[in-house]
Parts: C-alpha cells; structure tokens; sequence
C-alpha cells in the first residue's frame, strides 16, 4: 500500500494535516478546561449532552463547565478565560445543527458528584467559535458557529466552542 503513489499523500495535504496538528496543540494548551487531570474534577465538570438512545448518529457533544479544582473546592477557578467549552466530534458527510447545550447534569455514574460551583455561572455570555478555530488554516473548520440556540458544525470535524467569562 505505501508503494502505491495513488494513495500518497500530497505535500500539500502533508503541510495542512501539521497545520491542522499543530492548531489543536494550541487549542489543548491555552484551554485548561480540555486537560483535566483528577477523576473528580472529570466526573464533576463533565458531560456529554444528547448522548443516548436519541443521540444522533455520528455526532458526540462533550462540554466542560469551568469551576474550582475538587481538590480545592474553595480555590480559584481552573479556567482564567472560559466558563465553559463544548467540544463536537463530527463523522456525518453533511453539516448539522445542534441544540446549544444548556444547564449540567452530572453523568448517572457518578450521583454522588456535585454539580459545579455556582461561582462560574454557565449562559451570562454568548459561546463562540474557540479563538484558535477562529484563525484555522482549513476553511471546513472555520464555517463552524453559533446561529441562535443552535450550533451549526461542518462534515468531519471536531469543533470547539468557549463562553468566555462574564467580564
């Protein structure tokens, strides 16, 4: 298979596949909230909205909500920037509109967790495209947005959405 030149990738696919690397890389580093690291703070900030039996096919929603390390429910917020980031993992062919998703509600595995602070109020600003989205180098990504209370997301991506802290 690697010796067919049919299926070789181009230098100019090669040049957008380490753009497109390196802007999650940047993505991952400037948002805390995609990086969480104790099992609490995952199962206490976490979750996966629409998911189930009328989930739609191909698509995941993930949202982390922003809040206190678990570890240290009375210390700062883990998160400077966002109150919250919706991640959407797109395998459909055609562009798909989603409800926004609103509120929190803690995975069933985990009843015992508490929902997150109070202090870090979800729906004060309006969610955006992620900053580094924004400026992407492929156009698919940047035709991801918010219209209304619904999330318009391009064919095969994974797209993320911040609301920003309420200034």
């Amino acid at each position: 298979l690697l010796q067919d030149a049919s299926v070789r990738p181009s230098a100019e696919l090669v040049a957008a596949s380490a753009a497109k690397f390196c802007e999650l890389l940047r993505l991952r580093v400037s948002t805390p909230l995609l990086g969480l690291t104790d099992a609490q703070d995952v199962f206490g900030k976490v979750d996966f909205p629409g998911c189930g039996k009328d989930q739609m096919p191909g698509i995941i929603v993930m949202q982390v909500r922003n809040g206190p390390a678990a570890a240290n429910p009375s210390g700062p917020l883990l998160c400077d920037k966002f109150a919250r980031v919706v991640v959407v993992f797109s395998a459909r062919l055609e562009v798909t509109r989603l409800p926004l998703p609103a509120g929190f509600s803690p995975p069933p595995r985990s009843p015992d967790v508490e929902p997150p602070s109070k202090a870090c109020k979800v729906g004060a600003e309006p969610m955006q495209l992620h900053p580094a989205q924004v400026e992407s180098e492929d156009v698919v990504t940047r035709t991801a947005k918010v219209e209304g209370q619904e999330l318009v997301i391009p064919p095969q991506t994974a797209v993320v959405f911040v609301e920003h802290l309420p200034k």
